[in-house]
């Protein structure tokens, strides 16, 4: 007996140009790390109605169905060439600027998504999730042993079973083009490169509301409308040095914050915020040896720019969308 392994699951994707129904034609291999995580209830409620015929009165009757609610949950890799199939499902995207490299520019306040389709081989058949809309980012910011990875969350209109590849002539994957194991972000606070932050984690997320029209067929959502509440936040862990961190979050005080993966003028990734206030803390004393500290974020936006900005340099010209 031959037995399904991880390996045989390679992962496909395409923008869609509208919410609801999975992109059709030619779908991007992309590359990503276990566990991938699809979600999806279709529920069986109860149905009281009377006048029926039944054996007796007391036993359950024939339930009905309910609402299908379905999600997707990957790791991918900090790919600075993939990563952009990506960020357009949790970020505004704007057109590309430049000439290889170019520059891609994505921002928080999104208020809607037509999604995107993600396919994946299951066995004999295909897996196809539709108007996957992500909720959530998240990845670490310090020295990490292997490669970088970004951890994705979101809701998905519906997730089908295709007995023939759903992927039309799926497209090769973009050249790895992954951060290297080992070194973690550049930060910057109030735009200085600080030399003492070890560690930590960063995320996005936002509150997102299934949208199910009256009228519709389908028991599936629609879209997913993003709802108020979008934050950049999450912690830095650093050798007690100096009072600056400490004082920034004691006063309350707003402050820009950047972390930077870089590995030329060509290739980096930038996740900044124009305003954060650091949580205040007090310094505990844990022993006799070095001192370390840790400091909670919230990020906010300004007048003049939103939460979060992800800014993504590389030679891709552009992502294919659903034509």
């Amino acid at each position: 007996m031959v037995h399904l392994v991880g390996r045989e699951a390679p992962l496909y994707t395409l923008a869609q140009a509208a919410a609801g129904t999975a992109a059709a034609g030619n779908y991007n291999a992309v590359r990503y790390y276990p566990p991938l995580t699809p979600r999806r209830t279709d529920p069986l409620v109860d149905d009281p109605l009377i006048g029926v015929d039944l054996d007796n009165v007391l036993d359950v009757q024939d339930p009905a169905s309910g609402l299908v609610e379905a999600g997707l949950d990957i790791n991918v890799p900090l790919c600075f060439n993939e990563l952009g199939f990506h960020l357009r499902h949790l970020l505004a995207a704007a057109s590309p600027s430049g000439d290889d490299p170019y520059t891609h520019v994505f921002t928080s306040g999104a208020r809607s998504h037509a999604g995107g389709s993600y396919g994946w081989v299951e066995g004999a058949k295909w897996r196809l999730a539709n108007t996957v809309t992500f909720s959530r980012m998240e990845l670490g910011l310090g020295a990490e042993a292997g490669q970088r990875q970004v951890r994705l969350s979101g809701m998905a209109s519906d997730i089908e079973t295709k007995d023939t590849t759903p992927l039309g002539t799926p497209v090769a994957a973009l050249a790895a083009n992954i951060f290297p194991a080992g070194p973690g972000a550049q930060i910057y606070i109030d735009d200085v490169l600080s030399a003492v932050i070890t560690g930590g984690s960063a995320f996005y997320q936002r509150t997102l509301v299934p949208f199910r029209p009256a009228g519709r067929a389908a028991r599936t959502a629609l879209e997913f409308t993003p709802d108020v509440g979008g934050l950049f936040g999450g912690s830095l862990e650093f050798r007690a040095v100096d009072d600056t961190i400490y004082n920034l979050a004691r006063n309350k005080t707003d402050t820009p914050l950047e972390f930077r993966w870089v590995t030329d003028s060509g290739n980096s990734l930038s996740l900044a915020c124009p305003a954060v206030q650091f949580e205040p803390y007090e310094r505990p004393v844990a022993g006799s040896g070095l001192r370390t500290e840790s400091a909670s974020f919230r990020g906010k936006q300004t007048a003049d720019a939103p939460c979060l900005t992800a800014t993504l340099v590389n030679s891709i010209g552009s992502y294919a969308v659903e034509s």
